[in-house]
């Protein structure tokens, strides 16, 4: 079945004689069918298959004269905006002198200089008419939407508040007791990073102080959209425990792609996690989490790579990172709690009485991706 990659719960203005199709009360695409109950095997949801509107029957003629589903287009972004349909993307490729051909992926128009097109899931390739395109079905161009170099600098209005006693300030957030921020905004990360400096200063011994990613299937919005790799309330999901720290003596690394019980040694990375410890000698620490287009996660902690992971992650479980971060993307998640923290017996002991008043200082984040779900954030 062919598809074009299209967002949102409303009727999707299709081409080529494309029907929009609820995919859940969250998402529809573009298909030429669907079959009820079907399972994208992407995020392993169903379709509900309610049409939602028909497809134009000209999309594709006349200014532009191809629309490859399943291909994106070589070479960097003249530029990113967000449109409504395909017809749409391609008006914006018309109406730029240098632009042979645009990528299409989760409602994000990329124009480009190239009308060259290798095979890649997800993203719709349009090509304006006399442009021709070279198709290379071998190649990996990157993934839409992070080759061009977007930085986003996330303010107070990019965040949800979860819980607890937060301020928003210094491009980041201060948290006093337990509390929980997380982002509006879901980001495709391959190819990209994320980017923060900590202040555990304040921390006390055994609370644990973090920033890692979830993957919910929904548009974030908050604590009743949370989810993580365990088994609770909610649907499990992808969680990239890009960093949780042991008061201010030692910070963990742990991936988790799998959402199956744990179990030594397991390289697909389930509930137990894929996981590498690194102490600290100054309570002032910088990050860069950075995820290849392979779905290999990478952290550095001040400059050095905190990669020992045991064990390292499977083909499989960098795979899931590269299906999650295409069809869900990730949100930033960030917490202060007691009752767990990496590396139990190498640092000093606390009590849940320290909790209340710890105190962390997140500031000058960054994240380079491509926006998947949710409002585009405030550009660095």
């Amino acid at each position: 079945v062919s598809t074009q990659s299209t967002w949102g719960s409303s009727s999707a203005d299709c081409c080529n004689g494309f029907k929009c199709f609820e995919k859940n009360q969250w998402w529809s695409g573009c298909k030429s069918s669907c079959n009820p109950n079907e399972i994208d095997t992407y995020d392993n949801l169903k379709w509900s298959c309610k049409q939602l509107g028909g497809g134009s029957s000209g999309g594709s003629s006349g200014s532009c004269g191809a629309f490859k589903d399943g291909f994106d287009v070589v070479g960097s972004n003249l530029a990113e905006k967000p449109v409504k349909s395909a017809q749409e993307c391609c008006d914006l490729c018309r109406s730029m002198p240098n632009c042979q051909a645009a990528a299409l992926w989760n409602n994000i128009c990329y124009p480009k200089a190239s009308s060259q097109v290798v095979a890649k899931g997800g993203v719709t390739a349009i090509v304006k008419s006399g442009s021709g395109s070279v198709v290379n079905n071998g190649g990996n161009s990157g993934n839409s939407g992070n080759s061009g170099g977007t930085v986003y600098c996330p303010t107070g209005n990019d965040m949800n508040l979860e819980f607890g006693s937060v301020s928003f300030k210094n491009g980041g957030w201060e948290m006093s007791g337990s509390a929980r921020v997380s982002s509006k905004t879901a980001w495709n990360l391959l190819g990209g990073y994320m980017e923060w400096d900590m202040d555990l200063s304040r921390v006390a011994d055994g609370v644990n102080t973090n920033f890692y990613t979830s993957s919910p299937s929904r548009p974030n919005c908050g604590s009743s959209c949370y989810c993580d790799i365990q088994a609770g309330s909610f649907t499990s999901c992808m969680e990239l425990d890009f960093i949780e720290n042991n008061g201010k003596c030692l910070g963990g690394t742990a991936l988790h792609m799998f959402a199956t019980d744990g179990r030594p040694n397991n390289a697909n990375c389930d509930r137990w996690g894929c996981n590498s410890l690194v102490k600290y000698n100054n309570p002032t620490v910088h990050y860069r989490a950075e995820v290849g287009n392979d779905g290999y996660v990478k952290v550095f902690i001040n400059g050095v790579p905190n990669t020992n992971y045991g064990p390292q992650p499977s083909s499989e479980a960098n795979n899931v990172v590269v299906r999650t971060m295409q069809t869900i993307g990730a949100v930033i998640e960030s917490s202060q709690w007691y009752g767990w923290v990496p590396g139990e017996g190498q640092c000093p002991g606390g009590n849940a009485g320290g909790l209340g008043g710890s105190f962390v200082r997140i500031y000058n984040v960054k994240v380079k991706g491509s926006v998947v779900q949710g409002p585009v954030p405030n550009k660095c």
